[in-house]
C-alpha cells in the first residue's frame, strides 16, 4: 500500500504527521480538517486489474469535468479561462 499524504497549511513540517491509518488495500481516504471536517473513503473492488483501476479513478475524475460543462457553457463570460 502506498501512502501520500498532502497538507495544504502553514504548519511547520515538524508538525506534521508521518503516518495516517488506511485500513484499505486500494482507493484513498481524503481527510479535511477545518471549519467543517470531513472525512471521504473511496475503495476500488479487490477484484480489479491494476489498469481496471487506473481506469476508475481517470473516470471518478473525470465525472467533475463532464458535469461542469454546462455552467462553463452558460456562464457570462463562456469557455475555459488560464
Amino acid at each position: 500500500m502506498q501512502e501520500q499524504v498532502w497538507f495544504m497549511d502553514d504548519v511547520s513540517m515538524s508538525r506534521l504527521e508521518s503516518t495516517m491509518d488506511i485500513p484499505r488495500a486500494s482507493g484513498w481516504r481524503i481527510h479535511i480538517e477545518g471549519d467543517v471536517e470531513l472525512v471521504v473513503d473511496i475503495e476500488l473492488a479487490p477484484q480489479l486489474t491494476q489498469p481496471e483501476k487506473t481506469a476508475q479513478g481517470l473516470s471518478t475524475v473525470g465525472y467533475h469535468c463532464v458535469n461542469a460543462v454546462p455552467d462553463v457553457c452558460t456562464a457570462p463570460d463562456p469557455g475555459i479561462k488560464t
